[in-house]
C-alpha cells in the first residue's frame, strides 16, 4: 500500500512539474514579418539547485539598515522560531557562514540579528555533509542545514558592535556589550549579557560571556579557538495531569510542582588545521566542558482510580559533569582526480555525578473513604558514572568515470562505561540505612561497527547514490546484582540509497533512505528499581538490544514563473526493536498499590509525516505582499506494554496554517491563523482517548513615522480544548513598542517594549509515554514594562 502512495505522488510531482514548464508557443504560418521584440529577463527570487536553495536578497527590497533576521521572514520556507532559531523547510538552520567560509562561532540566531541586510546580495540554504566532505567529495554523514550569506561586492571584512541598558519593573534590569572583528579568516570577538527580574515565583537571572580567536597565522596553518561562560538562574510553576490506562482500570494523578533551577557551563574549543600542501589538510581539535546544576523541587499530587494516594515531596538535587575530548582528521586527495582518503578519530571521557535527596510524604488510601495511612520515605540517591569512548572512521573514494566513483566507508565507535546507583534511606533520627535492593554498580561496554560500498553518480541534473551498509553492535553488560556477563549481538544490513534530480532552475526531486542505530542508556538497562519519583517506580532491564530506524524521505520543490513557491514532503520511519514502556500496577506486602515502569524491545512502531508549504506573493493596492499555507500531518504507530498485554497508540495530529504579509518601505502588516488537532486510538482500551484542539490567530504590524520613530505592536490569540484539569484557558498576548532613533548618524535607539501586557502567557502541551496521556502547562511571568538604550556601530569593506 506505501509503495502505491509513493509511486502516485511521485507521479503526481511529475504532473505538476511539467505543468510548471509547459510553454505555448504560436508562430503566424502566413509569413508576415514580426516587429522587433525586446525581452526584459526577470529576475529570479529563488533559484533551486541540487543542494543548495539560493534566494536574491534584493528581490525583497527590505531596508538595508535591517538585520538580516528582518530579510529571512520574507523569504519563502524560511521560518524564524520565538526563541530566534531558524528553520528552512521544517528543518532546524544548525550553522552559519559567510562567503562558504567559517564567521566566528558559526552561531545563526546570533549573526542573523547582528549583521546588516546591507551587506546581502544572496542568502542561501546549504545541505551540508561536514568540512571533510568539502576537502574530500566523500559523502558519509546525514546533512544539516547551514546558511551562507554572499556578501555584496566581496565584501570580507568589518567592524561591527554594540551595547544596551534595560530596566524594567519587577526590578527587571539587563546589560549586554560586543563586539566583532571580521578581517576575512582573521576574527576576533567578545560578548558579554547580563539579566535580572524578580517576580511572584523568584529571581530569574542569566550571564554569559564568549570569546572566540580565528586566524590564518601562515599559508599552511589556521587556529580557531572559542571560550563561553553561562550561568542561568530560575523559577517556574508546573501543573500536570497524567491519564494512565490499565487493564486493571485508570489511575488518574493531577500534580502541581515549583521549581528552582541554577546552572552553570563553561565551554573551551580549539582547532589547528594544518596543511602542507593543497591536497592534504590535518584537523586537530581538542575541546573541554563543565557543568554544574541545582535544581530544587516542590511537588503535590493527587492520584485517584485504581490507586488512591496524596503524595508531597521536597526534592533537591545537585550535578556535576566533566567532559574531555579531542578530535583529529587527515584528509587527502590524490594526484588521480577524484581520488580521495579521509581518516577521523576521536578520544573522551565523560565524568558525572549526581546527588539526589527526596523527602516523600505519603497518604495511602485503600479505597474511596478510607482514612489513609501516612507514611514518610527520605531518600538519598546518588549516581556516578564515568564514561570512556572512543571513535575511528576511514573514508576511501575511487573514481571510475569523469561522473562515477566508489565510495567505502568503515566506522568503529566504542565505549566503557561504569556505573554507581546507590540508594539510602534517612531515618527520624537522621542516621542512613543502606538500600541494597535500590542499589546496583554496572560496566557497559559497546562497540558498533559500520561497514559501507556505495556506488555514486554526478551528472548535470541527477545525482545518485546506491550502495549496503553492514552495521554490527555489540553490547555487553556486567552488573553486581547478575552472575554473569550480559552480551547482546545485532547485525543490521540495509541500504544506501539517495537519488536527487533538477529538471531546472526552478524544480528538483529528492529521495533519501537514512539508517539509524540507538543503544539503549545506562539508566535503561541498570537491574535496580529507581525510587526518584515515588509513584512511579523505574526498573532497568539489562537484556535491552539496540534499536533500529529505517527512514524514507521524499522532497519535491518548485519555483513557479510567477515567483510562487511550492514544498511538498513526505518521511516514512520504521523501527525494530524499539525500546518500548513496560507499564505494570503491583501491590508491595503491605498492601499498597504502585505503578511501576520498565523497559522491553519492540517491533511494529512506525510513522509517517506529509507536509507541504505554498506561497504566493501578490500586489495589494500597489504594495507588496504574499500569502502563504502551510500544512503538516504526523501519524505514529507506538507499540508499549501494559500489565503484559501488547497495546498500541495511534496517535494523529493536523496541523494547518495560513498567514499573509504586506511589506511596504514605511510599514509591514503579518497577519495568520493556525489549527492543530491532535487525537489518538489505544489498541486495548477503546473509548479511553482524548482529543486536544487549540487553533490561534496572530496579528502583529510595524511602522516608521516622523523619520526617527517606529512603533510594532503583536497581539495572538490562543484556544485550547481538550485539555484535562490542568486548564489551559484561552489566553490572549499582547505586545507593544515603541523606539527613537538617536544621534545624527541614528546608530542609537531608545525604547519603551511592553511584553504580555494582560500577564495571561501560558503554555499547553499534550505527550504519550507507552499507555499513558500527559497534559502539562507551564506558568511563567512574562508581563514587562522595559526601557531601554542601544548603540550599534558597523563598518563592512572589501580587502
Amino acid at each position: 500500500m506505501l509503495k502505491w502512495c509513493f509511486s502516485l505522488l511521485l507521479l503526481f510531482l511529475l504532473l505538476l512539474t511539467v505543468r510548471s514548464n509547459a510553454q505555448v508557443s504560436k508562430t503566424d504560418s502566413s509569413g508576415v514579418n514580426l516587429k522587433e521584440v525586446n525581452i526584459v529577463r526577470k529576475r529570479q527570487p529563488v533559484v533551486i539547485k541540487k543542494d543548495t536553495v539560493e534566494y536574491d536578497a534584493a528581490f525583497y527590497g527590505v531596508d538595508s539598515s535591517l538585520m538580516v533576521e528582518e530579510l529571512l521572514k520574507r523569504m519563502p520556507g524560511m521560518e524564524i522560531e520565538q526563541d530566534g532559531s531558524l528553520k528552512h523547510e521544517n528543518k532546524e538552520v544548525y550553522k552559519l557562514r559567510v562567503n562558504g567560509k567559517d564567521f566566528f562561532t558559526g552561531n545563526v540566531k546570533e549573526f542573523i540579528r547582528r549583521l546588516p541586510v546591507g551587506i546581502v546580495a544572496k542568502i542561501q540554504i546549504i545541505d551540508d555533509y561536514g568540512d571533510h566532505a568539502v576537502f574530500t567529495g566523500i559523502k558519509t554523514k546525514n546533512p544539516q542545514k547551514m546558511i551562507n550569506i554572499v556578501t555584496k561586492n566581496g565584501i570580507n571584512s568589518g567592524k561591527f558592535a554594540g551595547a544596551g541598558i534595560n530596566a524594567g519593573n519587577n526590578s527587571k534590569a539587563g546589560l549586554d556589550v560586543a563586539g566583532n572583528y571580521w578581517l576575512d579568516e582573521k576574527q576576533i570577538s567578545f560578548n558579554t549579557n547580563l539579566s535580572y527580574a524578580k517576580n511572584t515565583l523568584g529571581v530569574d537571572n542569566s550571564s554569559n560571556f564568549s570569546t572566540v580567536y580565528n586566524d590564518k597565522i601562515s599559508d599552511k596553518i589556521k587556529i580557531t579557538s572559542n571560550y563561553r561562560f553561562d550561568q542561568r538562574g530560575n523559577n517556574s510553576s508546573n501543573s500536570s495531569f497524567i491519564k494512565t490506562i490499565t487493564p486493571l482500570g485508570e489511575v488518574l494523578n493531577s500534580s502541581i510542582d515549583k521549581t528552582g533551577n541554577k546552572a552553570a557551563q563553561q565551554l573551551i574549543n580549539s582547532s589547528l588545521i594544518y596543511s602542507p600542501g593543497e591536497a592534504t589538510e590535518i584537523r586537530i581539535s581538542p575541546s573541554l566542558s563543565f557543568s554544574d546544576s541545582h535544581l530544587n523541587t516542590d511537588k503535590v499530587s493527587h492520584q485517584t482510580g485504581i490507586i488512591n494516594q496524596d503524595l508531597s515531596a521536597d526534592a533537591r538535587s545537585a550535578h556535576n559533569s566533566r567532559a574531555y575530548q579531542a578530535d583529529f582528521s587527515i584528509d587527502h586527495r590524490f594526484k588521480k582526480e577524484g581520488r580521495s582518503l579521509s581518516l577521523q578519530g576521536s578520544v573522551q571521557r565523560n565524568q558525572d555525578k549526581q546527588a539526589n535527596q527526596v523527602l516523600n510524604t505519603i497518604r495511602d488510601y485503600l479505597f474511596p473513604g478510607d482514612a489513609g495511612r501516612d507514611s514518610v520515605v527520605n531518600l538519598l540517591i546518588n549516581e556516578n558514572s564515568v564514561e570512556k569512548k572512543g571513535t575511528l572512521s576511514l573514508d576511501f573514494r575511487e573514481p571510475l568515470t569523469e561522473r562515477s566513483s566508489l565510495q567505502f566507508n568503515f566506522s568503529n565507535e566504542w565505549s566503557n562505561l561504569n556505573a554507581d546507583f546507590k540508594t539510602g534511606k534517612i531515618d527520624a533520627d537522621q542516621t542512613m540505612v543502606s538500600l541494597d535492593s535500590l542499589s546496583n554498580h554496572s560496566m557497559v561496554k559497546r562497540n558498533i561497527q559500520n561497514y559501507s560500498l556505495s556506488y555514486n553518480y554526478t551528472g548535470n541534473k541527477m545525482d545518485f547514490v546506491a550502495g549496503i551498509n553492514l552495521n554490527r553492535n555489540l553490547l555487553e553488560n556486567q552488573q553486581e546484582k547478575i552472575e554473569k556477563r550480559l552480551s547482546a549481538k545485532f547485525n543490521q544490513v540495509y541500504p544506501t540509497a539517495s537519488f536527487n534530480y533538477l529538471f531546472n532552475s526552478r524544480n528538483s526531486i529528492k529521495y533519501t533512505y537514512t539508517g539509524q542505530g540507538t543503544s539503549p542508556a545506562i539508566m535503561q538497562l541498570q537491574l535496580n528499581t529507581d525510587d526518584t519519583d515515588i509513584q512511579n517506580r523505574i526498573v532497568g532491564n539489562p537484556a535491552l538490544k539496540p534499536s533500529f530506524e529505517h527512514t524514507n524521505e521524499l522532497v519535491f520543490r518548485s519555483q513557479f514563473k510567477n515567483n510562487r513557491s511550492f514544498l511538498m514532503a513526505v518521511s516514512y520511519t520504521i523501527r525494530r526493536n524499539m525500546i518500548s514502556l513496560n507499564k505494570t500496577i503491583a501491590t508491595d506486602p503491605a498492601g499498597i498499590t504502585k505503578q511501576q515502569t520498565s523497559y522491553v524491545n519492540l517491533n511494529g512502531s512506525y510513522s509517517v509525516t506529509p507536509n507541504y508549504s505554498y506561497t504566493i506573493p501578490l500586489k495589494l493596492a500597489g504594495l507588496p505582499a504574499r500569502i502563504g499555507v502551510n500544512g503538516q500531518l504526523n501519524y505514529s504507530n507506538l507499540v508499549t506494554l501494559a500489565q503484559g498485554q501488547l497495546n498500541s497508540n495511534k496517535i494523529l495530529t493536523i496541523t494547518q496554517s495560513v498567514s499573509g504579509n504586506i511589506d511596504a518601505k514605511q510599514f509591514s502588516v503579518q497577519a495568520g491563523a493556525a489549527f492543530s488537532n491532535t487525537s489518538n486510538q489505544f489498541a486495548l482500551f477503546a473509548g479511553q482517548n482524548l482529543n486536544v484542539r487549540t487553533m490561534q490567530f496572530n496579528l502583529s504590524g510595524e511602522a516608521s513615522f516622523f523619520k526617527q520613530y517606529k512603533a510594532n505592536v503583536n497581539a495572538l490569540k490562543r484556544v485550547n480544548a481538550g485539555y484535562t484539569d490542568i486548564s489551559p484557558g484561552n489566553p490572549l498576548l499582547i505586545n507593544l513598542g515603541l523606539e527613537r532613533k538617536l544621534f545624527h548618524n541614528n546608530q542609537g535607539t531608545i525604547g519603551l517594549q511592553i511584553s504580555d501586557l494582560l500577564n495571561q502567557n501560558n503554555n499547553a502541551v499534550r505527550s504519550f509515554a507507552g499507555n499513558s496521556i500527559i497534559d502539562e502547562k507551564s506558568v511563567m511571568i512574562t508581563r514587562y514594562f522595559i526601557f531601554s538604550l542601544h548603540y550599534n556601530l558597523s563598518n563592512f569593506a572589501k580587502k
